[in-house]
């Protein structure tokens, strides 16, 4: 199986399951629930069923380049039921065709909440598939020292790790796109690539001066109370935490600063977006269609 087999077969059963799936954005966020429609929408009373593919801002390892991107996964159900948990050990095998495995090789285990600079407020646990660790389960209550209508649960799957458990190989250096693309080979995913990256070639000047232009965009968005511009700082200001993480500049005075500014931001940013989410995303439609059209 290659990585675009796994996504089409993804979205094949999630439509199936009744989810909607969300526009891609046409930027590289630094989590897979960073996704506007989803921090617009959490704010909201009501149901909801989505998920989405985002570029997401690859976790730091051995086999990664600094500041790369990989595909992800993120499937959001609110309010959260505990169903969601049973229907992923039926969504998984069907994905990956493997419905053939025993009910033991998926298993859930708790974990210290994994604080991430959204302030996040909830619980979580790790989803384990044959003994390999393939995604999370996060359920949040609350961004930015704000309180949501209702606990939302996210599922965020690991797509090459999963892909290369269903081809026998977890350790495979390489994974293949589609049948002769691999994935390392997707220039849209490297640093050099992308408009000012965020990778290796940062120095800390760069990093201060991206800091301080982030700080000022939020701060205007605040004054204007545009959850749209709020939103978009969000996202630049978590791939910038991003940077001081692969970087290794997390307990550097400038990295501490550059995250510490942030997150300050960010407690005047929440409670905004709530109530500005009313207005940007239409709180009197039908919240269980979930999708721009």
């Amino acid at each position: 199986m290659d990585l675009n087999a796994l996504i089409q077969n993804l979205r094949a059963v999630l439509l199936k399951a009744g989810a909607v799936e969300l526009p891609a954005v046409p930027a590289v966020l630094p989590f897979p629930w960073a996704h506007p429609e989803i921090l617009s929408r959490v704010f909201l009373p009501g149901e909801g069923n989505w998920f989405c593919f985002p570029v997401i801002a690859a976790e730091d390892d051995c086999q990664t380049p600094p500041g790369s991107c990989s595909a992800g996964f993120i499937w959001l159900k609110k309010p959260f039921n505990p169903v969601l948990i049973t229907r992923l050990q039926e969504i998984i095998p069907a994905a990956v065709g493997s419905e053939g495995w025993p009910a033991k090789s998926f298993q859930i285990r708790g974990q210290a909440f994994p604080a991430t600079p959204l302030l996040e407020a909830g619980c979580s646990w790790s989803l384990l598939c044959r003994g390999c660790i393939c995604g999370e389960i996060r359920v949040l209550s609350g961004f930015g020292g704000e309180l949501l209508p209702d606990p939302v649960g996210f599922v965020s799957l690991s797509l090459p790790t999963l892909t290369n458990i269903a081809n026998g190989d977890v350790s495979a250096a390489s994974l293949q796109w589609s049948k002769d693309f691999r994935v390392e080979d997707i220039l849209s995913w490297k640093p050099s690539f992308r408009e000012g990256g965020f990778g290796g070639a940062f120095s800390e000047d760069l990093l201060r001066k991206k800091s301080e232009f982030i700080e000022a965009a939020l701060d205007r968005a605040v004054v204007k109370k545009s959850a749209a511009e709020i939103l978009q700082g969000i996202i630049d200001g978590g791939l910038l935490c991003k940077v001081v993480e692969a970087m290794g500049m997390e307990q550097s005075p400038l990295g501490r600063e550059t995250v510490s500014a942030f997150r300050t931001r960010l407690k005047n940013c929440f409670p905004l977006l709530a109530r500005a989410a009313q207005t940007a995303v239409g709180a009197s439609k039908n919240l269980k269609d979930g999708v721009l059209r």
